[in-house]
């Protein structure tokens, strides 16, 4: 069952993510750049309007790997994990007790979009604190190895984990990560912005 708009909170990390979808949805809110920010004006959003049960995130990400998932193109968030570069290096060390890995329920919002449009890809997320500029090729691999990096969909994720909220995150996939990554967001990002807002108000 699809839960009404009255009861999703659309949210991105800046206002132009929005677009006017805000004209259109009763909760909609731009929370700031970065983990820690995003989280605490989460926080504060759900703690004043308890009836929100779902969290719909529109943010934009770069691929760590465009042979895979090409640029510019779109998807859907899937597994979120909070991992620096220097760790993803073995330059530096995360404690077993910091949360690293988050699996959330999907909105119905977001299966909704999943599966009404074939044009999505479903990626990992990963949300260091910074902007990652060496090639992504130069690191280790993983088992488990993000597909895309955003700055914000960890500590939503995990807020919504905490708070026991539905969350799906849309992203717009702007850029290669690394050196000329800034270049290609600044190049492609409003465009996108607005295409991806449009597709979103198709599914309201």
């Amino acid at each position: 069952m699809i839960v009404s708009l009255d009861k999703i909170l659309f949210c991105s990390a800046i206002a132009i993510e929005l677009g006017d979808l805000q004209d259109f949805v009763p909760h909609s809110k731009d929370l700031g750049v970065g983990n820690l920010e995003a989280s605490i004006q989460l926080s504060r959003i759900l703690q004043t309007n308890p009836n929100i049960q779902e969290i719909v995130f529109i943010g934009s990400a770069g691929t760590y790997d465009p042979s895979k998932l090409f640029f510019p193109s779109y998807a859907i968030g899937r597994n979120y994990y909070y991992r620096e570069i220097s760790v993803w290096k073995k330059e530096s060390y995360a404690p077993d007790l910091l949360p690293q890995f988050i699996q959330t329920e999907s909105s119905d919002f977001g299966v909704k979009i999943v599966k009404s449009n074939n044009n999505f890809a479903i990626a990992d997320v990963n949300s260091p604190n910074s902007i990652t500029l060496i090639d992504p090729q130069s690191l280790p691999i993983w088992v488990e190895t993000p597909m895309i990096e955003n700055m914000e969909a960890f500590g939503i994720a995990r807020v919504c984990q905490i708070m026991k909220k539905k969350f799906t995150s849309v992203f717009a996939i702007t850029n290669a990560v690394g050196r000329d990554g800034s270049q290609e967001w600044n190049k492609n990002h409003k465009s996108m912005a607005e295409e991806l807002i449009q597709i979103i108000k198709r599914f309201i």
